[in-house]
């Protein structure tokens, strides 16, 4: 029970996006979903990378 009562809300929110990226992945197909994935990931690292040069 002590792990339940160590769970936030980014643990909540994490956990129903992966909920989310199955449901969908198993409409759309698995491939597609990677390719989703992997599109937002280096979107989320290009903009990590580039945030300040983009804002100057």
């Amino acid at each position: 029970m002590s792990f339940l009562a160590n769970i936030n809300w980014l643990d909540v929110l994490i956990v129903a996006l992966l909920v989310l990226g199955v449901a969908v992945g198993f409409f759309q197909g698995l491939v597609r979903q990677l390719l989703g994935l992997l599109t937002f990931y280096i979107s989320l690292v290009l903009a990590t990378q580039y945030h300040l040069v983009v804002t100057r």
